[in-house]
């Protein structure tokens, strides 16, 4: 596997979408600061983070279903998909090294969102209130949000990509998901639908009443389907992977 992956890495250092996609994902943070250094307001780091969540859980999806479909996509595009399919691996091996390499650069442009998002909110919070036990609580709304969203968002777009094999229509899927996520994360029941569930829960480490009212039931509600989305697109998967394309027989 680790032989695999590094061969993802390779080809990827040829492909220039992994720079649109850097820029794409430092959008959120770009936005805030130029927002900050125009309007010249005095702003605490939860405030700062609050308005990054928002933009950056709009991104998210977008981010991921590119950065999914255009790794799968490399095979399609330079046309070695029946040469990639008949290297000396498994075809279940092939697609989880594409799946761990996009995982490996989403979790660098999270980390690196992380970083630059700490030394801003640092920057204009120096001294200001009880700055560890925000950055604590920031650390933790965003590895819930990030990780709950990546998760299934990873699967749905790899099946998508399988299944069409077509980067624009993965791409549009993803756009598509995320206005929908936004337009329902105020929603009563958004506890049942596993993006608008992800974010309302990173929130409630931030505060309190962005959370639903019914605390516990939607929370285990939210859990529960947020379980049982992993579970059905993880079947999908299997019966996509698995099945043999008729240029395969």
């Amino acid at each position: 596997m680790k032989i695999l992956v590094k061969n993802e890495l390779l080809k990827l250092k040829r492909e220039k979408f992994i720079w649109f996609l850097l820029a794409l994902s430092l959008l959120p943070i770009a936005m805030n600061v130029i927002n900050y250094i125009v309007n010249s307001k005095d702003s605490n780091i939860k405030d700062v983070y609050f308005i990054f969540y928002n933009q950056y859980f709009m991104f998210f999806p977008i981010i991921v279903g590119i950065l999914v479909s255009s790794v799968f996509y490399i095979e399609y595009k330079n046309g070695t998909y029946l040469n990639w399919i008949t290297y000396n691996f498994s075809k279940n091996k092939l697609f989880w090294a594409k799946i761990i390499t996009a995982s490996f650069c989403l979790f660098l442009l999270v980390a690196l969102n992380y970083i630059l998002l700490l030394i801003y909110g640092i920057l204009i919070d120096w001294g200001e209130g009880n700055l560890i036990e925000n950055i604590f609580d920031i650390t933790l709304s965003y590895l819930i949000m990030t990780f709950s969203l990546s998760v299934p968002i990873l699967l749905l777009s790899t099946i998508v990509m399988v299944w069409s094999r077509n980067i624009v229509i993965c791409s549009i899927i993803s756009i598509v998901f995320s206005l929908f996520s936004m337009i329902l994360i105020a929603a009563p029941f958004a506890y049942t639908i596993f993006s608008t569930f992800s974010y309302r829960l990173g929130l409630y480490i931030i505060d309190k009443e962005y959370y639903f009212d019914n605390t516990m039931s939607a929370t285990v509600v939210g859990s529960i389907a947020w379980c049982s989305t992993i579970l059905i697109l993880y079947c999908l998967y299997v019966f996509f992977t698995s099945r043999k394309l008729i240029i395969e027989k």
